[in-house]
């Protein structure tokens, strides 16, 4: 989902590839001086795991497990840059999460921008010397994953075999 998030942001603030990075891939920070977006996963909490027997068709042997896992994702945004432009255009990345481009995303790869956040960070002290703008926001996304599996099922059981060894 971040690399979603991250086409989303850089489509709506019209960044170049340069400018916007997801966090602890391979990369090195431009020195041009523009505006650059970092989103990093920090962490996510499970809080819904099932696992759903579904039958196979009359005739068909076998059946399946569908497990299911409902999940919220907390992501941090930084937003940088030399100059006025970070503090200026913050509010951009909060703009872009609301549109409805954001919502057919949202619907297409089953996942919810969770409850917007209610600050942004001044973590510009950070940078010491360097003098750089930084501001920072947290999300979550509420995602969805799943997997099915074929499982052994037998719908039949004969107890004439049973015997006093098996039982």
């Amino acid at each position: 989902m971040i690399e979603v998030v991250a086409q989303l942001i850089k489509d709506f603030m019209a960044l170049d590839n340069d400018q916007i990075y997801i966090y602890n891939q391979d990369f090195n920070l431009n020195n041009s001086g523009k505006l650059q977006v970092i989103i990093q996963y920090t962490s996510s909490e499970p809080y819904s795991i099932t696992n759903k027997f579904i039958p196979a068709d009359e005739g068909v042997e076998g059946a399946k497990e569908k497990i299911v896992m409902l999940v919220k994702e907390n992501y941090t945004i930084n937003i940088v840059s030399k100059g006025e432009e970070a503090r200026t255009r913050k509010e951009e990345l909060l703009l872009a999460l609301i549109t409805n481009q954001a919502a057919n995303i949202q619907e297409q790869y089953q996942f919810k921008l969770a409850n917007l956040p209610n600050n942004f960070i001044d973590i510009s002290g950070v940078e010491g010397a360097g003098s750089l703008n930084r501001y920072a926001i947290n999300i979550s996304l509420l995602t969805y994953h799943s997997k099915e599996l074929d499982t052994a099922y037998y719908d039949t059981f004969d107890f004439n075999n049973i015997t006093a060894e098996s039982a």
